[in-house]
């Protein structure tokens, strides 16, 4: 016979568990808002992040990930860890905010009329295409943004 682990939970929105109610390490769950804590060592209870676990357009972002909408056209990485753009016309994207501690960025780009898409200083190992609906690019460079690699993970519907 299988065990069934329950944490801690609440269905009450806004509810946080006090720190009397919770031990060093102990989770607790509100299931209304979505949200993860735990008490630390110092006896302050943590909002885990988790509305940064949850998924976008059904791509999981990860633990601590930063989701945040590109103004204009740059993409700004030290702005956060997934990024997201909706273009209906030809655009042209070009990168800043590279750092030893933002190496990475995830573009969730929705398009609609079939736009040219170019990614000013990015390489590809082959062109990409962009299709009507979501397409999803990650970027990389190991060097703060002098060489950026790109690929993309998903092209359209």
């Amino acid at each position: 016979m299988a065990n069934t682990i329950l944490n801690k939970r609440s269905s009450t929105a806004s509810s946080v568990p006090s720190a009397g109610s919770l031990g060093a390490g102990e989770i607790a769950i509100n299931t209304t808002d979505e949200k993860i804590y735990f008490k630390n060592t110092g006896g302050s209870v943590i909002d885990f992040g988790s509305d940064k676990l949850k998924a976008t357009n059904g791509i999981s972002t990860g633990q601590y990930e930063s989701i945040v909408a590109v103004p204009a056209l740059v993409i700004d990485v030290s702005n956060g860890n997934v990024q997201t753009k909706s273009v209906s016309a030809n655009t042209t994207f070009t990168f800043t905010g590279w750092t030893a501690n933002a190496s990475s960025v995830v573009l969730e780009l929705t398009a609609s009329s079939s736009p040219t898409v170019t990614f000013s200083g990015a390489t590809f190992k082959d062109a990409p295409t962009i299709q009507d609906g979501l397409n999803v690019f990650v970027f990389t460079s190991t060097d703060n943004g002098t060489t950026i690699n790109g690929f993309i993970a998903r092209d359209g519907a």
